[in-house]
């Protein structure tokens, strides 16, 4: 547990200066302006928690949350020692390490520094200090109590539907929480506390009113108000990271959202009641001195966490080296003149696996990889409902939406909505009725014998009445067409030409097209499991890829947007036809879409596809095994048992999702084809020759780029610190707000991120703490054109948030773009300077 630092009450009372209402305001933001959103469950989209900190080197930042929050951002020494002791981390590896570090230490010294304890001071809160009198074996922390107070406040005036009961509806967060908290006698009746209710009688009932009145009434120290206001956001920081994620929502809206100044104001308030309850002088000065000490506790961290960066980087040169030497030699692999297919998959690192098992099963298919939302920024709206979901990266809006019409005509699609629209209402009236506080006894004692057979037929024989979308197979003609519209209506050929022609060109795919073009999006098939929508696609904004890859070749198919593709420079093939799929990624099925009047050709090409992708699929099956079951022969699991996991209700690991990934490469597949990246790699397609004015490339860097660095540190943060960064034990799982979050248990903060079944086996950590290694075939000015064109991509390369690497032509050694510019990369050495960019 970690431990505040303890105040020095010999310390003397002086009076200080009170800051400006400016410099106030100016804290308020910055403390605000240093929680990461965090998405809903339905709509999940995996963020780097410390994105808002990306202007500071990562080390630094590394410090500041651990002095503020007591949060870890780096892997504990236990887990660095274990992959020392098994030969992961080698004495060469470390050697390099020192070197990057401009360190002399012997690897002796580095060894014995993981024997001893990390530094656990931490910028104390009032609670926190009144918990060091408290007796906690036998009274509950004020820590504990107030997290649960503002979760249980959150999670109700949050839901969307799913709550207890419906709770006081306000307005604001703040006025919900003053209207409760002074008519609740139950606080001090739990604490042991009488007496403590009138202290919230005469709080300000106004959040900025507040927030002045406390920091004044407690004499912050002016200089540690951002420090301590941003350490308060950090005591409850899933919630933070909700009220974040509204801001973010509300700014891309062009609107505003206060929920996270409301809920500073009301975790302040917790402090200040608790100040003033205190009612010991001495306590009270020694807590102020402890808070002008927020920079040297930073510093303390900073200094006691210098040797961990050394070992993380030896764990990271550890992966990297064979990598880099692989890509340096590897030879560009032989293509057919015109493939007999192409697939493109999203650049989701498990799309690697079947991608290398497809390419095995008919060297002439041509894999690629792209965004997984396929270029189309849609929301969808499915028939019947009059919500759209966002198909998109949580770092863009959609512009475009599609709807679905019946092919039978408007009556057709009428009739069929209503019948939609009644189904959601009862499925809704029920979900509500199951879960309501008041109704949940006698809901269990109407249905019993209904649930008890279904408990049997899916926790024993494993049958289910229900399928995610990944399990849909399409037999038939849907009589449901998807219309892609804007505000004006649906979309006109010249927009729709100028979208396939941009997409086209994203993909690297102009020419020598194949007669079967296949875009594969992806989504997960779990059952029981609230985090599902972290297993779909997040390129499609936590959802599954089916629609987005459907409306492109739809797009891709129609004969006037072919015509004008030819004004692009854009020769589609009248013979080549673009098939929708969806890879189920729990089982490695594919299945394809809209397969109707295919003609003789094309039929013969997809029953001969539709060979390939079992195969494939058998291939996958058989390297998956090995990870979910590592215990398992060969002959022991096929895909029979991957169908069961994937209906197991009781399965909490039915896949392995992205853990391992570890690095980004963009590039031809020419380059990595033949390589077995383990599943460990982004794949994005990239010919630099068809770029020359380097405007894909910025569209990648700028985006999938971002994309795959936030996957990349929601895993490394889940797993260096999942108490605060993670979401704890799946089986203890419950749903807050309606789709908000998870408690683990009936209490607590809101959990975030990912649970320990998505990271560990339960017996080691499957997942690797790795920063994102890219990987770029391009010229190196232009990258280095493009990184300085862009502030956050320049802090995150600078800053060591992710290393930025150039692959030349085969043989040419592999470049590393830092501070310094270019440096040459050598596999069996260290880091050399060669030359510096001329920026």
């Amino acid at each position: 547990m970690n431990d505040v630092t303890t105040p020095d009450t010999t310390a003397t009372r002086r009076p200080t200066a009170a800051p400006s209402a400016e410099a106030i305001d100016r804290a308020i933001a910055g403390a605000c302006a240093q929680i990461a959103p965090a998405w809903p469950l339905d709509q999940s989209v995996a963020v780097n928690p410390w994105w808002p900190l990306r202007g500071l080197p990562i080390q630094q930042a590394a410090a500041r949350v651990a002095a503020r929050g007591g949060a870890r951002a780096l892997p504990d020494r236990t887990y660095l020692r274990k992959q020392w002791m098994n030969g992961r981390i080698t004495r060469a590896d470390l050697q390099a390490a020192c070197r990057e570090a401009d360190s002399t230490l012997a690897v002796d010294t580095l060894v014995a520094h993981l024997d001893r304890p990390s530094c656990t001071a931490r910028l104390p809160l009032v609670a926190d200090q009144l918990d060091q009198i408290r007796d906690l074996a036998h009274r509950t922390a004020w820590t504990e109590e107030i997290v649960h107070e503002i979760s249980q406040l959150c999670a109700s005036e949050f839901d969307r539907g799913q709550g207890d009961w419906p709770g006081t509806r306000a307005d604001e967060l703040y006025s919900a929480w003053h209207h409760n908290v002074v008519r609740d006698r139950g606080i001090a009746i739990l604490m042991g506390e009488p007496g403590l209710q009138k202290r919230f009688k005469d709080l300000p009932d106004n959040p900025d009113a507040l927030i002045r009145t406390a920091l004044a009434a407690m004499s912050v120290p002016a200089g540690a108000i951002e420090a301590y206001l941003h350490a308060l956001l950090m005591s409850v920081n899933g919630w933070a990271s909700w009220c974040a994620y509204l801001a973010w929502q509300a700014e891309l809206a062009g609107q505003e959202n206060t929920a996270l100044r409301d809920l500073l104001a009301i975790r302040l308030a917790w402090d200040w009641v608790l100040y003033r309850w205190l009612a010991d002088e001495g306590l009270r000065d020694g807590w102020r001195h402890a808070l002008t000490r927020a920079e040297a506790i930073e510093a303390d961290h900073a200094h006691d966490q210098r040797l961990d960066w050394i070992w993380l980087r030896a764990l990271e040169l550890g992966y990297q080296r064979p990598l880099i030497d692989d890509l340096t030699h590897a030879e560009a692999a032989p293509t057919a003149s015109r493939p007999a297919v192409q697939a493109a998959f999203c650049i989701d690192v498990r799309s690697e696996v079947f991608r290398r098992a497809l390419e095995a099963a008919n060297p002439d298919i041509h894999t690629l990889g792209f965004a997984g939302f396929f270029g189309a920024p849609i929301a969808y709206q499915p028939l019947g409902s009059a919500v759209s979901q966002a198909q998109v990266p949580g770092l863009l809006a959609p512009s475009l939406r599609v709807i679905q019409q019946s092919r039978h005509g408007d009556d057709d699609t009428h009739r069929r909505g209503a019948s939609a629209i009644r189904g959601l209402h009862v499925g809704d009236i029920s979900r509500r009725f199951r879960w309501g506080s008041t109704s949940t006894f006698s809901y269990v004692e109407s249905t019993g014998l209904f649930y008890a057979f279904k408990l049997l037929k899916n926790g024993l024989l494993h049958q289910s009445g229900s399928h995610s979308s990944a399990a849909t197979t399409v037999s038939e003609p849907d009589p449901l067409t998807l219309v892609l519209t804007d505000d004006d209506g649906p979309l006109s050929t010249e927009r729709k030409t100028e979208l396939a022609a941009g997409i086209l060109r994203g993909m690297s795919l102009t020419q020598n097209f194949a007669p079967i073009v296949m875009l594969a999006g992806h989504a997960s098939q779990t059952r029981n499991n609230p985090q599902q929508s972290a297993l779909d696609c997040g390129a499609c904004g936590g959802h599954s890829g089916e629609i987005n890859a459907r409306v492109v070749t739809g797009l891709l198919n129609e004969p006037a947007v072919r015509e004008s593709l030819r004004e692009y420079g854009i020769e589609v093939p009248s013979d080549t036809r673009f098939v929708a799929a969806l890879h189920n990624t729990t089982t490695d099925h594919i299945t394809l879409f809209d397969l109707d009047e295919p003609g003789p050709r094309h039929a013969e090409l997809i029953d001969r596809l539709e060979g390939w992708l079992a195969e494939a699929r058998e291939r996958a099956n058989d390297e998956r095994r090995a990870q979910l079951e590592p215990e398992t022969d060969a002959d022991g699991m096929g895909y029979a048992d991957f169908q069961q996991r994937a209906e197991d209700w009781s399965q909490v690991r039915p896949e392995w999702g992205l853990a391992r990934n570890a690095s980004l490469i963009v590039a031809p597949r020419r380059r990595t084809r033949g390589l077995n990246l383990a599943g460990r790699a982004f794949l994005h397609e990239y010919e630099a020759t068809q770029d020359p004015q380097h405007e894909i490339l910025e569209s990648i860097m700028t985006a999938p780029m971002i994309v795959a660095h936030w996957i990349n540190f929601q895993y490394y943060a889940s797993t260096v610190d999942n108490r605060i960064y993670g979401s704890g034990n799946k089986t203890l799982h419950n749903v807050a707000g309606g789709h908000i979050g998870l408690f683990e248990g009936n209490g607590g903060d809101l959990r975030i991120g990912l649970s320990l079944q998505s990271l560990s086996d339960g017996k080691r950590w499957v997942h690797e703490p790795l920063r994102l290694s890219v990987f770029i075939e391009a010229p190196a000015e232009a990258i280095a054109d493009i990184v300085q064109a862009h502030e956050p991509i320049e802090q995150l390369v600078h800053h060591e948030w992710l290393f930025l690497y150039r692959v030349g032509p085969t043989g040419e050694p592999v470049q590393r773009y830092g501070r310094q510019g270019w440096t040459t990369v050598s596999t069996t050495d260290s880091v050399l300077p060669v030359r510096k960019s001329k920026a």
